[in-house]
């Protein structure tokens, strides 16, 4: 695992020093047979990068599945919190820049850091030129802007991010992608409606839907337990709290539902 991080955090180092020590090669090759085809060693170049590039990026994605898959399935985001933390000043990509502190912002909110996760979104240059053709990364990030917000009742904010997901939406062009979002495009049907005052389409919205991560499902079903508080369904909305403690693991939401419960 060690090993596994060294090369991850040092990639683009580890890839200037292939990259140096393939010219060096060439040069040898070529000056001791200089008969050899130019073509076919650059060739040999090409994917041996490739096979390089795939190697690292393999190295750098085994590090966070394992955490992730515990944030995801066990709703436990402590593990993908420390990982994160681990790459913060690592030298990455803007893409894989991206990524990392979209997921270790994802962590921190789950954990009950709300302020810390929204500072770590808000360091994000969003509307950079690198950016412009990930519109579907966008549209998770100002998502997930948007959930901060409303937790951290900053509605001017949250409202911004909302209509910046809304336009987004229609200009993702891959349906892979759309699908990608299928999530986020109900929760924040449900978040906006909460925020208006629309209970009953909170509930039936949620009770409708199929959320495939496990974590979402447990979040979700707090927010649906507040909203029935707020229809006055009591008895519902302990059915919602209780599935949260018993399913909720190291969420914070599991102390919200928690102190609601006792409340009631």
């Amino acid at each position: 695992m060690k090993l596994k991080r060294f090369i991850s955090l040092h990639r683009r180092l580890i890839m200037i020093i292939f990259s140096i020590l393939i010219v060096i090669s060439n040069v040898f090759l070529l000056h001791r047979y200089p008969d050899f085809s130019v073509i076919l060693l650059i060739f040999i170049d090409i994917i041996f990068i490739i096979i390089i590039s795939w190697l690292l990026f393999s190295f750098y994605s085994s590090l966070f599945s394992k955490p992730i898959a515990e944030f995801n399935n066990k709703c436990d985001p402590y593990p993908l919190i420390e990982e994160s933390e681990k790459h913060l000043n690592a030298h990455y990509s803007v893409l894989d820049k991206f990524i990392l502190l979209v997921n270790y912002s994802a962590a921190l909110k789950a954990s009950g850091q709300y302020q810390k996760a929204l500072d770590i979104l808000l360091s994000i240059d969003i509307e950079a030129d690198s950016m412009k053709k990930f519109q579907h990364l966008k549209a998770a990030y100002y998502y997930r802007l948007m959930e901060l917000c409303e937790f951290l009742n900053k509605g001017a904010q949250a409202d911004f991010a909302y209509s910046k997901f809304l336009e987004l939406i229609p200009q993702i062009k891959k349906e892979k992608f759309k699908k990608s979002l299928e999530i986020e495009i109900v929760l924040g049907k449900v978040l906006d409606a909460y925020r208006k005052g629309d209970y009953q389409t909170v509930v039936e919205t949620l009770e409708s839907s199929v959320l495939n991560v496990f974590s979402s499902q447990i979040t979700s079903s707090l927010t649906c337990a507040k909203a029935y508080l707020k229809l006055g369904e009591t008895e519902k909305a302990k059915e919602k709290l209780e599935y949260v403690i018993e399913n909720g693991n190291k969420l914070h939401c599991v102390t919200e539902a928690r102190e609601m419960l006792s409340n009631l």
